[in-house]
């Protein structure tokens, strides 16, 4: 994603990739990802709180209610700050921005994801593009106090997002604890891509 603090481009050169039908197991998951090193995405971090008041001072987040909500500016979007969950996600979007220099307006947040006939959403997608049309990170956050359990599971979930979706890297994190995949193309999808 990041080395020394440059982006490394997305291989897919803006074009479209076809969407995968249906859920992808766990075994799956576990089968079509590569783990990364921990060292790939990290850089020296300024504590939360730090974070919190760069991003209120750059216009990324603003708090309101004492603190009780957030508001990512760039996407209008308010969600309840008290939820830990939502902490986790504050930070990782401002890590995005701030440390790893991800452009605010290639990132979107709660976005929706086609899983078959099903929706959910993706907590993050870090777009390669302007227009926002070929997803290069797709993150997970979850709150500090997470099982092993539940963390492995929203890692899955973050692969199972990631395919069809057509990005390159998954991020989970719960701030204690941070996973970095990398997702291969298959042939049939790298013939696609050409």
């Amino acid at each position: 994603m990041h080395a020394h603090g440059v982006a490394v481009e997305h291989p897919r050169k803006g074009k479209t990739m076809g969407k995968q039908n249906g859920a992808r197991s766990s075994q799956f998951a576990q089968k079509l990802v590569t783990q990364l090193p921990p060292t790939s995405l990290l850089a020296p971090l300024a504590p939360s709180s730090d974070l919190i008041i760069q991003g209120q001072s750059e216009g990324l987040i603003r708090l309101e209610d004492n603190g009780k909500y957030i508001v990512y500016l760039p996407q209008g979007k308010r969600r309840n700050y008290e939820n830990p969950e939502e902490k986790v996600q504050a930070e990782t979007y401002l890590k995005l921005v701030l440390v790893y220099k991800y452009p605010a307006k290639r990132i979107r947040q709660y976005v929706a994801v086609q899983m078959g006939v099903e929706t959910k959403e993706a907590d993050i997608i870090v777009y390669a593009d302007d227009e926002l049309k070929s997803p290069l990170i797709v993150g997970e956050c979850k709150s500090p106090d997470v099982t092993e359990a539940e963390f492995a599971r929203a890692s899955d979930q973050a692969v199972s997002y990631a395919v069809p979706e057509g990005a390159k890297y998954v991020w989970v994190t719960s701030k204690i604890k941070n996973v970095y995949f990398e997702i291969p193309r298959s042939e049939e999808h790298t013939s696609e891509l050409q």
